[in-house]
C-alpha cells in the first residue's frame, strides 16, 4: 500500500525550536511513501528529528506528536505536533496528513491498488 503526505499546515512560531521543526516538515509536503516501510521510516525520522530539536533547544518547551485516525474514516493519519502539556485542541505548531493512495492513473488505466476502508 502507497500513502501521499498532503501539504503540511505549520504555524508561525516565536522561537526556534518551532522554526527549526517548521523547515523539516515543509519539506515533506506532497510527499509519496512507497509502502508500509517507508510510511515506518517516516514515523521513526519524525521521531528522531523531535527529539533531536527537543535536545538542541532546551530553553522551549519540548514538541511531542499526537496520532489521530478518525474511526469512521480509517484512510487518513493526522499528526499534530504540539508544545508538551498543551491541550489537544490548542494550536498546533504543525499537523500532518497521511493519506492512503487507493489508485494510480498511468495515462490510460485507472488501477485500483485496495478496497476504501480499513486502518491505516
Amino acid at each position: 500500500m502507497k500513502y501521499f503526505i498532503s501539504d503540511p499546515f505549520t504555524s508561525l512560531n516565536v522561537n526556534q525550536l518551532g522554526h527549526s521543526f517548521n523547515q523539516w516538515v515543509k519539506e515533506w509536503g506532497s510527499t509519496l511513501l512507497a509502502n508500509e516501510e517507508a510510511l515506518t521510516a517516516f514515523l521513526d525520522e519524525l521521531q528522531e528529528v523531535l527529539d533531536a530539536n527537543n535536545a538542541e533547544y532546551k530553553r522551549c518547551k519540548p514538541l511531542v506528536v499526537k496520532k489521530y485516525a478518525n474511526p469512521s474514516k480509517t484512510t487518513r493519519l493526522h499528526l499534530h505536533i504540539l508544545t508538551e502539556g498543551s491541550h489537544p485542541d490548542s494550536t498546533a505548531v504543525a499537523r500532518i496528513s497521511i493519506e492512503k493512495v487507493f489508485a494510480e492513473f498511468d495515462g490510460q488505466e485507472r488501477i485500483f491498488k485496495a478496497k476504501k476502508g480499513g486502518a491505516l
